[in-house]
């Protein structure tokens, strides 16, 4: 199963209530099968988007809510570290999260989608795709003064921007 959220915006309170994450801070009847299902397939959820958009703090979340998170992993380790984890014990940790963006080697993002689809049966797939409007990834980078991933050989931030999307457009 691979189960797809597009999120525009900066903000995303409540995201994952939104998208089925059990919060709750007692179990009850229902929240129990749906943990006794879930112990059956390992939860691997995949964040992607444009830098600047929420992707790190997407993970902190995830982190907090009890998953493994991996960020800028490179495609060809990714089979790898889901097979370890689909191994280990579902007591250590609910499930996995790793983050697949531009810094990754991007020939391969754009074919990631298609990849996903090959990975071994038993997994609970859901892709988180973060974007933000232009201006609000201007602004974040103009105020980290960070460089983007893509503005090199003197590509100016907009282009880098715009250039980014195109790459991260079959995620999205």
């Amino acid at each position: 199963m691979l189960g797809r959220y597009i999120l525009r915006g900066s903000a995303f309170a409540g995201l994952f209530n939104w998208a089925g994450f059990n919060m709750q801070c007692s179990p009850t009847a229902e929240s129990e099968r749906a943990r006794e299902h879930e112990s059956k397939t390992m939860r691997t959820i995949i964040v992607s988007g444009t830098s600047g958009s929420g992707k790190s703090s997407a993970l902190n979340q995830l982190e907090d809510l009890g998953y493994y998170c991996v960020d800028n992993l490179p495609i060809a380790l990714v089979s790898f570290l889901i097979e370890h984890f689909s191994q280990q014990s579902s007591a250590t940790h609910k499930g996995l999260a790793i983050c697949i963006d531009i810094r990754t080697e991007y020939a391969g993002v754009t074919d990631f989608r298609d990849y996903l689809k090959t990975l071994r049966e038993g997994l609970e797939l859901q892709l988180f795709f973060f974007d933000a409007t232009s201006q609000a990834l201007s602004k974040r980078f103009n105020e980290t003064r960070r460089k983007h991933p893509l503005s090199k050989d003197g590509r100016s931030l907009s282009e880098a921007i715009v250039a980014e999307r195109e790459l991260l457009e079959p995620l999205a």
